[in-house]
């Protein structure tokens, strides 16, 4: 089968690295698949042709003209099925040439695209192009059962709505070693984790204030804060300001958050909206407690959910119990993960 995918991520051109990896297992099953990828001409990325595998950037002047650039490339690129990354601009780029090549279209749906906080700017136009793509596409996939409900209850389908989770190998999970949290912070009796991006969709200020209210009962806990963002600067002015600066550390990005999962009293998620949420499942999968806003997987994987208002007092509570998580849903093997992958595309519109 000759898949062709459109998406952004631009970190498949990295050799070894995680996408990269997970896309050559993929390859390998499908037996040909092709990848556009919008990325701008100054990236300096070349294509990539690596057995089955595929690697295309569009190479663009600018963010406009990888829409563009993508649809002329993909016309070339003779295919069986055309899936997207998102049923915005990459669902767009897969209809025009899905159309094309008359093949079916898969859309991929990996956001809560219901969420109040993502409908604006310029999110109402890519809504309004999802609404369109929705009734045109011969299938969609989602990644929880929740945000497949949703969008059966409001859109006009043409095509059956499926469920596959992101990809979480429970072999990884069981491999990976601790970092040595409490040799690395002795002052904290208590380690909370948060793994969200600091970025304003995830929320993380909510993080700190939540976190501020639970250490007025657990005095000696400590929030560590898993990744990098835009809001590093005005978190850490927010983190002075509530006076709880010398209890949060600002770890910086790291490619094996399990290992510290495995050692973290808790995961604290204060998202606006998730698709998913990977970073819920590994922690509950490693016997991590979460608590987190319901957005994505949280509920179905069984974190503690509330709203910003309620985690405080969630949190305190789990942390004076010393709980530990529980995943409540299945992870599938690799091997059954791939066979599902592919059959959803050789189904599609079937």
């Amino acid at each position: 089968m000759r898949v062709l995918t459109i998406g952004s991520d631009r970190s498949l051109f990295i050799q070894g690295s995680p996408a990269r990896l997970r896309i050559a297992g993929y390859a390998d099953v499908l037996g040909e698949l092709h990848i556009i990828v919008f990325a701008l001409g100054s990236l300096g990325l070349s294509e990539v042709h690596d057995g089955a595998l595929h690697l295309y950037p569009t190479n663009s002047r600018s963010k406009l003209r990888c829409v563009f650039d993508a649809i002329r490339m993909g016309k070339k690129i003779p295919a069986d099925v055309v899936t997207t990354q998102d049923p915005f601009e990459a669902g767009w780029v897969g209809y025009r040439i899905a159309q094309k090549q008359r093949v079916p279209l898969q859309l991929q749906v990996h956001t809560d695209i219901f969420a109040p906080s993502f409908a604006a700017g310029v999110n109402r136009v890519r809504l309004m192009v999802a609404r369109f793509l929705f009734g045109e596409a011969s299938c969609v996939r989602t990644t929880s059962q929740s945000l497949k409900e949703k969008i059966e209850a409001r859109y006009r389908l043409r095509g059956a709505v499926s469920v596959l989770p992101v990809f979480i190998d429970p072999q990884m999970l069981r491999v990976v070693a601790p970092v040595g949290l409490r040799q690395k912070y002795l002052q904290f009796d208590k380690i909370v984790v948060s793994a969200s991006r600091l970025e304003p969709e995830k929320n993380v200020a909510a993080t700190l204030r939540v976190f501020a209210k639970v250490l007025e009962k657990h005095p000696k806990v400590g929030l560590i804060l898993l990744n990098t963002g835009g809001e590093r600067g005005r978190l850490a002015a927010l983190a002075v300001k509530l006076d709880i600066a010398h209890h949060v550390v600002f770890e910086g990005f790291s490619d094996v958050p399990v290992g510290y999962f495995k050692e973290a009293d808790a995961l604290i998620q204060t998202s606006n909206y998730e698709g998913y949420g990977m970073a819920v499942i590994e922690a509950l999968a490693v016997g991590c407690p979460v608590v987190s806003t319901d957005v994505g997987i949280a509920r179905e994987a069984g974190a503690h959910v509330w709203d910003t208002q309620g985690l405080a007092e969630i949190l305190s509570d789990v942390l004076a119990k010393g709980e530990r998580g529980s995943l409540t849903m299945p992870l599938l093997s690799k091997e059954q993960y791939l066979a599902e992958y592919k059959r959803l595309l050789e189904t599609c519109g079937a």
